[in-house]
C-alpha cells in the first residue's frame, strides 16, 4: 500500500496459457482424475483478485507471441498517456490577477521607491483577500481602498503597544460595511478576521 498518496497500488497478472491448463486438466478428469479448477472457479479466481485485491488478471493463449504484443501495446499506451498531478488545495483556487514586478533600480536598491514597496504590500493584500472564499475582486479593492495594506488593519485591531484596541465582535464587524459598496457584510468581516 502506498501510504505517500493513500491510494494503493494496482497490480497486473498476465497468465498465459490458463485456459488451455483447464482444458487440459478437464481432459485428465475423463481419465479418472479430479480436477481442481475449471472455467467457473477461475473466472471467480479473478473476480476476487480483481475487486478484492485490485490485481487484474489478462489470460492469454500459450505462447509468447501474444503475451509480448499485449506488453508492447500496454507499455506505449503507458507512456503515451498525459501525466495527471494530483490535486491540492492550491488547483483549487481561483486564479488572481498578477501585480507589476519589482525590479531592481541601478543602484541597486531592490525596490524602486517607497511607492513600489507600499504598491506591492496592497496588491498582496489585495490578493491574500480574494483567497477567502466569497470575497471577489471587487470586494477585496474596496477592502484594500479603506485598508490598503494588512498592517493598516491590525492597527485598527491593536494600539501601539500591542494591547487590543477593540473587543472580538467589533474586530468581527470592522469590514463588514466596506467589503461590498451596499449593505452590510458581516460573515465575510468575520471570514477576514478569523484569518
Amino acid at each position: 500500500e502506498n501510504s505517500m498518496s493513500g491510494l494503493r497500488k494496482k497490480f497486473l497478472v498476465l497468465l498465459p496459457g490458463v485456459k488451455d491448463e483447464v482444458s487440459r486438466r478437464w481432459k485428465e478428469q475423463r481419465a479418472g482424475k479430479n480436477p481442481d479448477v475449471d472455467d467457473e472457479r477461475l473466472e471467480e479466481a479473478v473476480t476476487h483478485l480483481l475487486l478484492e485485491e485490485r490485481v487484474e488478471c489478462t489470460t492469454f493463449r500459450a505462447g509468447p507471441g501474444e503475451v509480448a504484443d499485449y506488453l508492447i501495446s500496454l507499455t506505449r499506451a503507458l507512456s503515451e498517456a498525459p501525466y495527471f498531478e494530483e490535486a491540492t488545495e492550491l488547483h483549487c483556487v481561483k486564479r488572481v490577477k498578477g501585480a507589476p514586478a519589482l525590479l531592481p533600480t541601478a543602484n541597486g536598491n531592490p525596490y524602486r521607491g517607497s511607492a513600489a514597496v507600499e504598491e506591492a504590500a496592497r496588491d498582496t493584500w489585495n490578493k491574500m483577500l480574494q483567497l477567502i472564499p466569497g470575497i471577489s475582486q471587487v470586494a477585496a479593492s474596496n477592502v484594500t481602498h479603506n485598508f490598503p495594506t494588512l498592517r493598516s488593519l491590525t492597527d485598527v485591531y491593536y494600539d501601539r503597544d500591542g494591547r487590543p484596541a477593540l473587543t472580538d465582535a467589533q474586530k468581527r464587524v470592522v469590514l463588514a460595511t466596506c467589503i461590498r459598496g451596499s449593505g452590510t457584510q458581516t460573515k465575510l468581516s468575520e471570514a477576514v478576521y478569523r484569518l
